[in-house]
């Protein structure tokens, strides 16, 4: 670069030193006051030593750790007990408060209760599919007795062998029947 070309860069810098100077005072003119006191005192430490800080400007010592936790639970209930207080420092997975579990003991005695009458239905509902086993048997020595009259031609109308069939078929639709509630019984004891 050349000299001349220099001394004109130099001569702007001034310049826009000197108006941006200009600009600040006519601006914030207690901001001036504020550096003038600065440089006379002679070193930084006796302005900040003197808590003379122009406005806008801050000094802190310390230091600062910012660590936010949310602290949620599975169940929206009542606190009875909050066993930390704010600021306290606590292990992961420590008990911080105790919830009002009353209406949680509720659910589970009816639970339990449920689950008491499903085992209760369970044990009706084998009882019933013995008494209809026990009912279709009966009704299938019944028609073989009434067949076998009815084939030595004595005493026996057709009457009586079509009753016997329709005794069976019914002792097995209940057979059926009985089977499928002990099913659906057992299946709500595994849900509940």
């Amino acid at each position: 670069m050349s000299t001349p070309r220099r001394r004109l860069i130099f001569i702007g810098l001034l310049v826009l030193a000197g108006g941006g100077a200009a600009t600040g005072y006519w601006v914030r003119p207690d901001w001036f006051d504020a550096i003038s006191s600065y440089w006379q005192a002679g070193t930084r430490g006796d302005m900040f030593s003197r808590n003379e800080l122009p406005d806008g400007f801050t000094v802190s010592n310390g230091r600062i750790e910012a660590t936010e936790v949310d602290v949620a639970s599975r169940l929206a209930e009542r606190l009875t007990h909050v066993l930390a207080r704010e600021g306290d420092k606590v292990e992961a997975h420590a008990v911080v408060a105790r919830l009002d579990t009353e209406s949680l003991e509720a659910q589970l005695r009816q639970a339990k209760a449920e689950f008491r009458r499903s085992q209760q239905e369970r044990e009706h509902a084998k009882a019933i599919l013995a008494q209809r086993d026990s009912e279709l048997q009966f009704a299938r020595r019944e028609l073989q007795r009434v067949q076998r009259l009815a084939n030595q031609g004595q005493y026996a109308s057709e009457e009586s062998v079509d009753r016997a069939r329709t005794d069976v078929r019914t002792a097995e639709a209940a057979q059926r029947a009985a089977r499928v509630q002990v099913a659906a019984t057992a299946a709500a004891i595994e849900a509940a």
